[in-house]
């Protein structure tokens, strides 16, 4: 299955998304300690998909998702920005930037498969 990896700095909800995730078969790389330390990871993981929480101290979702987008190793990774702030402006810059979808926190584990398979058909594009 897919490497996903899920950047949130609460760690309670990286739990929370990476148990779902691993119900559904796939490995999980966390980074919940902040979005340098997600960029760090980034620099030695090559996800199959990023889950990127976007209100986070320090830069936003929005910011390591185009720092991503400028690193040609990740110009095609999905990216899902996710948030609690739902509002037009987000959205807009979310999908300036490069996101390849958008979550509304809290998410539905119900729409969670569905949306994640979504996703993850732009890996196998």
């Amino acid at each position: 299955m897919s490497l996903i990896m899920i950047v949130d700095d609460y760690p309670d909800a990286c739990d929370l998304l990476a148990r779902l995730l691993q119900r559904l078969g796939h490995r999980v790389s966390c980074a919940h300690s902040g979005p340098e330390a997600a960029l760090q990871i980034l620099g030695s993981v090559l996800p199959d998909a990023v889950l990127l929480d976007h209100m986070m101290p320090g830069m936003s979702g929005i910011e390591v998702l185009r720092a991503m987008r400028a690193d040609r190793r990740f110009v095609a990774t999905p990216v899902v920005l996710f948030t609690a702030m739902c509002d037009d402006k987000t959205r807009a810059d979310a999908a300036r930037a490069g996101a390849t979808d958008f979550w509304t926190k809290p998410i539905d584990a119900q729409q969670f498969e569905p949306a994640l398979a979504r996703v993850l058909q732009h890996v196998s594009s």
